[in-house]
């Protein structure tokens, strides 16, 4: 295939796949492309190569893609911001319900991880990292208690923010039909009222992104809310997550229309 042109299934292993550092893995799964082909496009999307280092394989995991300025990387720590949790003895959780159980298997691929299990009446996986889990929460601001306290976001930028917001919003956030039969969408995020200054900048970042100004959170009780109905706006989140390659999950955004 010396020439030809990737698929979007190519891409979207080279995306998941690169960053893990394991050449046997990438020629496993992209068989009809050489080293040289797949080093060419991986600098053209801007991946790097992380090989593993053996000294940390103990962990079972390889948390340093979460490090990666990738938008793999961001969409799943947008979805973490949600949906993820951290311990004191720097380990990650994350739990899903069981109808998102491919999800799990989905971020357990990317971080090279096989210890994904039933959780209660939901499917997770746990991974205790003392050496990357306090990189990636300084990097990305996680905190204690994150439900009150959330991450400042004002740093990210372009596809990187587009790509976190898509996974906060695949980890917390609603697709929902428009009422009245109606078979326009609107999205809603909803978290504790600690995070409005976050949903304001998720605001501006997107109105500045797409031209159209959104209004911006709204405070009822100690929640802090606000809605994106139009659908041009909607349309392009649903794009961008094409484009970008992201592991979305389909039954939220393929409610959108394109």
């Amino acid at each position: 295939m010396a020439g030809s042109t990737w698929t979007s299934s190519e891409l979207s292993k080279l995306s998941s796949y690169y960053g893990l550092g394991n050449r046997q893995q990438l020629w496993k799964v992209l068989p009809n492309r050489s080293w040289d082909a797949i080093k060419l496009k991986a600098k053209q999307l801007g991946l790097k190569f992380f090989p593993k280092d053996k000294v940390h394989e103990h962990v079972g995991a390889d948390l340093s893609v979460l490090a990666q300025d990738t938008p793999i990387a961001f969409y799943w720590c947008g979805f973490i911001a949600a949906d993820g949790s951290f311990s004191k003895s720097q380990r990650l959780k994350l739990v899903l319900a069981s109808k998102d159980k491919d999800q799990v298997k989905r971020f357990c691929n990317f971080i090279s991880c096989e210890n994904h299990r039933p959780d209660g009446k939901g499917y997770g996986v746990a991974v205790q990292d003392k050496l990357w889990v306090p990189k990636i929460r300084h990097k990305f601001d996680f905190k204690p208690r994150k439900t009150y306290n959330p991450p400042d976001i004002c740093w990210m930028e372009d596809d990187l923010f587009l790509s976190f917001f898509i996974g906060f919003v695949d980890g917390d956030g609603r697709i929902s039909k428009q009422s009245g039969g109606r078979k326009d969408c609107f999205l809603t995020v909803r978290n504790h009222k600690s995070w409005r200054c976050v949903h304001q900048q998720m605001c501006d970042k997107i109105s500045y992104q797409t031209g159209y100004q959104l209004n911006g959170p709204h405070i009822v009780g100690d929640i802090s809310e606000f809605n994106i109905g139009r659908r041009s706006i909607l349309q392009f989140l649903r794009i961008k997550a094409q484009e970008l390659y992201l592991p979305v999950l389909k039954r939220k955004w393929n409610r959108i229309q394109l």
